[in-house]
């Protein structure tokens, strides 16, 4: 757990370096906090919690992101410069496989048999949603936007945060969330070219890393 643990570490202190810059929403709360606090033991009992999985929610605190209006979101917001992924908090992380595991218009809900029982949606992005697979070493993460198949974005759940710490920093370090082109309408090829480089650091598949992009920035 020593890299699941640097990667956590990294992550949490990268996005609150950064939260400044964006310029999406203004959010109260939203806070990630490291912090031992064991509310895995929030999570519903049907969910398989991968080691990965289980010593993350144990070992940090999410506060759900409010709206100005007082809305209250299901997660905290990660910035990716162009639009905002949400991490689900634990108690809210059976809610967010109804439609996926559990399907149906009301309770009960039924299991989609198609559905794996060791996939947890973990997060979303513009309701596309990213995916651990709990029966796997290390808990790798895949994602899909729209109705596309599920591809690879992280071999592992540390992995999975060191690629979120190196997309908030390119993003805002170096861009300031400033990703378009002049006209506005597409993403910058410079920025994507820097940012498939900084991946390129610690990922040493190009396939993986243009599925990064792809499900981000709908390439």
């Amino acid at each position: 757990m020593k890299q699941l643990e640097a990667a956590l570490k990294k992550f949490i202190e990268i996005r609150n370096t950064y939260r400044e810059y964006y310029t999406h929403c203004q959010f109260k709360e939203d806070e990630i906090i490291l912090e031992t606090n064991m509310f895995s033991n929030l999570i519903d009992k049907r969910i398989p919690l991968s080691p990965e999985l289980k010593f993350f929610y144990d070992n940090c605190t999410l506060k759900k992101a409010i709206l100005e209006d007082g809305s209250i979101l299901n997660g905290v917001s990660i910035d990716t410069g162009t639009s905002i992924a949400y991490i689900s908090t634990p108690e809210m992380l059976y809610k967010r496989q109804l439609g996926f595991r559990w399907v149906g218009v009301k309770e009960p809900y039924r299991e989609d048999d198609s559905w794996e029982r060791a996939w947890v949606i973990i997060a979303d992005r513009n309701e596309d949603p990213i995916m651990v697979d709990t029966s796997k070493p290390g808990s790798p993460v895949l994602a899909r936007y729209e109705m596309n198949d599920f591809t690879i974005i992280a071999k592992s759940f540390a992995e999975f945060l060191e690629v979120l710490s190196i997309v908030i920093e390119v993003t805002y370090k170096k861009y300031h969330g400033e990703i378009m082109n002049d006209d506005g309408f597409e993403i910058s090829e410079k920025f994507l070219d820097d940012l498939r480089i900084a991946l390129g650091t610690i990922l040493d598949d190009d396939t993986q890393i243009e599925n990064i992009l792809d499900y981000l920035y709908e390439l």
